[in-house]
């Protein structure tokens, strides 16, 4: 059974992009250690070298593991000043907001000031394309 989860877990190093096989057997059922730790490095995972809890969840589920500190956050509500201080409070330095979306989303008039003069870091999102129709073969092939 313990081979079955390595192979598994190099699969999903491989498509995270840390591969440890070879190109006769990308998907080895012994896990690589430096390798771990490389990917752990990267995406702020504490270095275990071991595929651990915090470890599936960073290679399996686009949030990753949602119990880990994060110094960076998204969010579709305008950061008022109650907003910037909570954010700073609990150790966020950056903070994306959405420049489209229809006005329940976007970045409000006074907002990006209000964000960068407390020292936080803004990063701008532009996400389009959320129509079913959207999600083609062809838009794949892209």
């Amino acid at each position: 059974r313990i081979r079955r989860f390595c192979r598994i877990a190099n699969f999903c190093m491989y498509v995270n992009g840390f591969p440890s096989g070879t190109q006769a057997d990308p998907f080895p059922e012994k896990i690589d250690p430096a390798r771990v730790r490389e990917f752990q490095r990267k995406y702020a995972v504490a270095e275990t070298g071991r595929i651990n809890l915090s470890t599936w969840l960073s290679l399996c589920v686009s949030c990753g593991d949602t119990s880990r500190k994060g110094t960076a956050c998204d969010t579709r509500f305008e950061i008022t000043d109650a907003h910037v201080a909570t954010l700073i409070a609990n150790g966020y330095r950056h903070v994306g907001r959405y420049i489209n979306g229809g006005s329940f989303k976007e970045l409000r008039d006074g907002e990006a000031e209000r964000i960068t003069a407390a020292g936080l870091d803004l990063f701008l999102i532009y996400e389009d394309g959320a129509e079913l129709a959207y999600f083609t073969e062809e838009q794949g092939d892209r």
